[in-house]
C-alpha cells in the first residue's frame, strides 16, 4: 500500500517549500481524479453486480475495501450486452414504459440504476467495473502508485500550483503540469481501452 503521505516525497521536490500535509491531501484528490476520469483501473473479467427485480430500478453494489465504482465500460443483462447511460440523459431514460432494460447508469459509488425499469425477475446484471478509491482510503496498491504515478504528480502539481498566495504557487507551471497531465491521462487511458463500449449484440432476451 501506498499511502497519500508516502506519494509526496516524489512531489515535493517539484513544489518547495510546500507542507508534507498539503501535497498529500491534493495528491488524494489527484488519484480520485484521474481514476475517476479515466477508468483506468477495471476488473479483467465481467462481476455480477445482481440480479434484476421486477419492478425495481436501482440495485447496490458491493465493492472491495476503500474502493468504489465510477463507472461500467462495459455491461451485460444475462448473455446480452447493453449500454451505459450517461447521467445527461437519466430524465430522459426513466420515463420509458418497463420493459427489457438496454441501459445500466452508476448513480453512485455503490448504486446502478437499468433503463427501462425491468419486467423480470432473477436475470443476472454483469458488468466490466471502473474503480476509483474512496474520500475514506489511505492511499492504493504500490503496483498501481507505480504504474501511473508521473501522471498523478502531474495533477499534483497542477492543483498545488494553482493555490493563490502560497510560496509554491506559479499560475504558468500549473498550466503546463496540467497539459502534461492530459496528455498522460489520455494515454493512460486509451492503453486500458475504451470509456465505454458499445453494444455488440442486438438479438433480443430470450427467457
Amino acid at each position: 500500500m501506498t499511502t497519500w503521505n508516502d506519494m509526496a516525497p516524489f512531489v515535493a521536490m517539484f513544489a518547495a517549500d510546500c507542507p508534507t500535509f498539503t501535497i498529500a491531501e491534493q495528491a488524494q484528490l489527484a488519484t480520485v481524479e484521474f481514476f475517476t476520469d479515466s477508468r483506468v483501473w477495471r476488473t479483467t473479467e465481467r462481476l455480477q453486480l445482481g440480479a434484476t427485480v421486477a419492478g425495481q430500478a436501482s440495485y447496490t453494489v458491493s465493492n472491495p475495501a476503500d474502493i468504489e465504482l465510477v463507472g461500467l465500460p462495459a455491461a451485460w443483462l444475462g448473455d446480452d450486452e447493453i449500454g451505459e447511460a450517461l447521467a445527461r440523459d437519466a430524465i430522459e431514460l426513466a420515463t420509458e414504459t418497463p420493459g427489457t432494460p438496454k441501459k445500466v447508469l452508476v448513480t453512485s459509488g455503490t448504486t446502478v440504476r437499468l433503463f427501462p425499469v425491468p419486467v423480470l425477475s432473477g436475470v443476472p446484471i454483469w458488468g466490466i467495473a471502473a474503480y476509483a478509491p474512496t474520500q475514506a482510503a489511505v492511499g492504493i496498491e504500490e503496483a498501481r502508485w507505480l504504474q501511473y504515478r508521473e501522471t498523478i504528480r502531474e495533477l499534483t502539481l497542477a492543483k498545488l500550483k494553482q493555490m493563490q498566495g502560497k510560496p509554491w504557487s506559479d499560475p504558468a507551471a500549473a498550466m503546463r503540469h496540467q497539459a502534461l497531465y492530459n496528455q498522460r491521462a489520455l494515454g493512460n487511458s486509451t492503453d486500458a481501452g475504451p470509456r465505454r463500449r458499445a453494444r455488440l449484440r442486438t438479438k433480443p432476451l430470450r427467457f
